[in-house]
C-alpha cells in the first residue's frame, strides 16, 4: 500500500541531501534525497483569536543548515523551524511583509525578504 506523495509545491529549497518544499494547503516538509522518504512535516500554527484555523500557503523557503528552515507565507508571515525540536515554528512574525513573502535569502544573521510587491526587508 503506497502513500499518495503528491502535493502543491510553491517553493521549495535543497541542502545537502535534503530537500524543503511547501505551498498552498501544504505546510513545510523535509525530504531525504537518497531514501526519496519524508523526514520531517511542518504543523499549522495555532488557530487565531476566532479559534479559527488558519490558511497555510507557503510562497518560499529558505534554509541555512540541513535542520533549520525560514518559511514565508502569501499572507506575509515569517516562521523559523528547527525540525530537530518540533514541528510547530520556534519563532514567527505575523507582519513580516505587508503583501506577501515572494523570496527570501539568509546572509549571515540577517534574513531578506522581498515581498511580492518588490520590496525587501531585513530581518
Amino acid at each position: 500500500d503506497e502513500k499518495n506523495t503528491n502535493f502543491d509545491v510553491a517553493a521549495a529549497t535543497v541542502v545537502e541531501d535534503r530537500v524543503f518544499a511547501g505551498g498552498r494547503e501544504t505546510d513545510v516538509a523535509c525530504w531525504d534525497l537518497n531514501t526519496h522518504t519524508r523526514l520531517w512535516r511542518a504543523r499549522n500554527v495555532a488557530h487565531d483569536f476566532l479559534d479559527m484555523r488558519r490558511p497555510v500557503f507557503v510562497s518560499a523557503v529558505a534554509a541555512p543548515t540541513a535542520s533549520e528552515i525560514v518559511a514565508g507565507t502569501a499572507y506575509g508571515e515569517l516562521r523559523f523551524y528547527d525540525i530537530r525540536a518540533k514541528r510547530r515554528p520556534m519563532a514567527e512574525i505575523k507582519d513580516a511583509a505587508e503583501r506577501g513573502v515572494g523570496a527570501i535569502l539568509i546572509l549571515d544573521d540577517c534574513v531578506l525578504l522581498g515581498d511580492v510587491g518588490g520590496d525587501v526587508l531585513a530581518y
